[in-house]
């Protein structure tokens, strides 16, 4: 299971891909995920934060956009016209700590 997740950092910016405000915005620690997930029956055997490679994607996709407003299809082909924003709220977010990153490997 993948999924970006609370970090210890402040409220995250938004916009971002998953929502454009905190209404809609339901983010889980990481601790809380785990929780989640062994209360489903399931057991962790695995965690891996991948939120500095987040940032790196992030980052190129930010400056992409900046130099020449990116390709002709991007994901703001199905979120909309503020997918720049996203980006760069994304960017931040991820360099404050707001958010991370994180996989688990389960097994049932």
């Amino acid at each position: 299971m993948y999924d970006v997740l609370q970090g210890p950092g402040d409220e995250v910016h938004y916009p971002v891909p998953w929502a454009r405000d905190s209404a809609t915005s339901f983010l889980a620690s990481p601790d809380e995920m785990a929780a989640f997930l062994g209360g489903a029956g399931f057991t962790i055997v695995g965690q891996a934060d991948s939120s500095a490679e987040s940032l790196a994607w992030f980052e190129t996709m930010a400056a992409r956009l900046a130099e020449s407003g990116g390709p002709p299809v991007t994901f703001a082909t199905f979120l909309g016209s503020d997918f720049g924003d996203m980006t760069r709220n994304q960017v931040a977010n991820l360099r404050e700590e707001r958010i991370r990153t994180v996989t688990f490997v389960c097994e049932a």
